[in-house]
């Protein structure tokens, strides 16, 4: 009996993602019930097209959210960090006036990162079937998150105007 070329590819893609599983990235703290959003940090952020290259695609400003994401057609989101070669991930984000959401790629170092809760809705950073906004566990996570920045964003610029 001749094996079909698809059984082999589906079986060794069976294997990747098995491996994928049992070592996370760096950035990623779980594939469980959580997941990871960030907040950026720098003044203006390129969100760019491509994991590589310099095209951009949108510019996000600091304290706006973004989310991390990976996955694919075959291989089932996760809603982590994963940091390529070049220091960039992949996210996900909402672009001013639009309710959709956008994905891109970003550099790791225009971000702080956090963890949130996927009680919610699981481990997805948005809602719906058209993922038209965060999650209430990512709002929450978020929220503290920028809190925390905000103080020490206003402790700097105190420093910075101080004779």
């Amino acid at each position: 009996m001749r094996r079909f070329p698809t059984v082999a590819a589906l079986a060794a893609l069976c294997v990747v993602f098995s491996a994928q599983q049992a070592s996370p990235p760096a950035l990623a703290q779980s594939y469980g019930p959580k997941g990871q959003g960030a907040i950026v940090i720098a003044a203006e952020a390129p969100v760019y097209k491509k994991k590589a290259g310099e095209a951009i695609a949108y510019r996000l400003k600091r304290g706006d959210a973004v989310a991390g994401y990976t996955g694919g057609a075959l291989v089932p989101p996760t809603w982590m960090f994963v940091e390529d070669d070049g220091g960039r991930a992949r996210v996900v984000y909402f672009q001013a006036g639009k309710s959709i959401d956008s994905a891109g790629w970003m550099r790791v170092a225009d971000l702080a990162v956090f963890t949130y809760d996927g009680s919610c809705v699981g481990p997805k950073a948005t809602t719906g079937a058209l993922r038209v906004g965060w999650n209430p566990c990512f709002q929450e996570a978020r929220d503290a998150k920028l809190e925390e920045l905000r103080a020490a964003w206003t402790k700097e610029d105190q420093k910075s105007r101080a004779p």
